[in-house]
Formats: structure tokens, sequence, C-alpha cells
């Protein structure tokens, strides 16, 4: 079966966020007939990355892509952090904020509803939330965002 596009990109792209030491979160590519757009979202392991590491990686990434030569006409190459609040859009993304504070957005029954709470796992039909120490299950089929959620805590 020959890959997608996006797959190739992952597969290029991840051993060369890897080795600098970075971790990807994804890649989005936007295709145009006059000027396509490639974004890349790299981070830490824990922590956050600099404009200056975004730069170093965008710079080794475009050698790379060039040689490669898999983007069919001109494209912008753009490079970042996810940020503090980021969509999270597949199992890799939340397998790595398992333990960690998010807000879904969903619908039941007709009714927008939002749920905010620790992720404590998920499979390919459910998300389980601890919601202030009850355990709560999302459809993954009503969720319209998945974010990481900040929560500040007093001392």
């Amino acid at each position: 079966m020959e890959l997608t596009l996006t797959e190739r990109l992952y597969e290029i792209i991840e051993p060369v966020v890897e080795l600098n030491g970075y971790v990807l979160f994804q890649v989005k590519y936007y295709p145009n007939k006059d000027k396509s757009r490639l974004e890349i979202f790299i981070d830490l392991a824990e922590g956050g990355v600099s404009i200056k590491e975004c730069s170093s990686v965008a710079r080794e990434l475009s050698l790379v892509l060039d040689n490669e030569d898999i983007i069919p006409n001109k494209y912008n190459l753009e490079v970042a952090s996810p940020g503090v609040s980021w969509e999270i859009e597949d199992n890799k993304s939340l397998q790595r904020v398992i333990g960690r504070d998010l807000k879904i957005k969903f619908v039941d029954d007709g009714k927008n509803l939002e749920a905010v709470g620790v992720l404590e796992s998920f499979n390919e039909e459910t998300i389980k939330l601890s919601v202030a120490g009850i355990d709560r299950e999302v459809s993954r089929a009503s969720v319209k965002k998945i974010e990481q959620e900040i929560v500040f805590k007093k001392n």
C-alpha cells in the first residue's frame, strides 16, 4: 500500500526532529496550486521550544525536504511549538498527554457540551477523563475538539 504525502512527510521529518532532541507533534500540509504551506509542530518531552530552536530545525528540515523533493510545488515551511493550548487530533498526541488536563468539546443528544479533566486513558471508541475525581467517558464519535487545558494551581 502506497503512503499518502502526509505519511511520507512524517517518515522524513520525524527522524530529523528526534535527532535534534525534540518530539514531533504534528505535520500539516496545505496544498495550493501557487504556493503550498507545510506546518511542523515540535516540542520537548517536558517544557517548550524557543523561536531560535524552531528556526534551527527549520533550516535542517529545509535541506532534507529539498533533497527528498516529494512536495509537488513551491511551499512555505513553518516550524513552531504547538503552544500552550493546542488542538489534539490524533492518537499519538493523546498518548503524549495522558495524565494531563484536557478540555473536550463534544455533542451529546444534540447538545454541545464540554468536559475538563485529567486524561486517564483512551481507545478507538472512548476517551476516559477524571473530572473532579469521578471517571467520565466520552464517545470519540461525538468529539468536536480536544485541547490541553492549562490549570493554575494555588500554592
